[in-house]
């Protein structure tokens, strides 16, 4: 059995969290919501969101220390 490093380990765990939350929105039912509960899971969205987008970039700028030895001069999420 291989084992993995840490940022292996890191990478995996971003990635559950990511299909974890396409997996919620895609089996979500289709029932009519008050807008108290459609803001409720909105603001819940945009919570996880910038959740995910930091852990990405903490991962990504410890990879790219590593690789030119320098911080990066920023980060571009779409």
């Amino acid at each position: 059995m291989n084992a993995c490093s840490k940022q292996d380990l890191r990478a995996i765990r971003i990635l559950l969290l990511i299909f974890d939350l396409n997996q919620k929105n895609k089996t979500m039912e289709q029932a009519a919501f008050t807008r108290e509960e459609l803001m409720r899971r909105l603001e819940e969205h945009r919570r996880k969101k910038k959740e995910v987008i930091r852990m990405m970039e903490d991962y990504l700028k410890e990879e790219c220390k590593k690789r030119t030895g320098r911080e990066p001069e920023s980060f571009e999420v779409w």
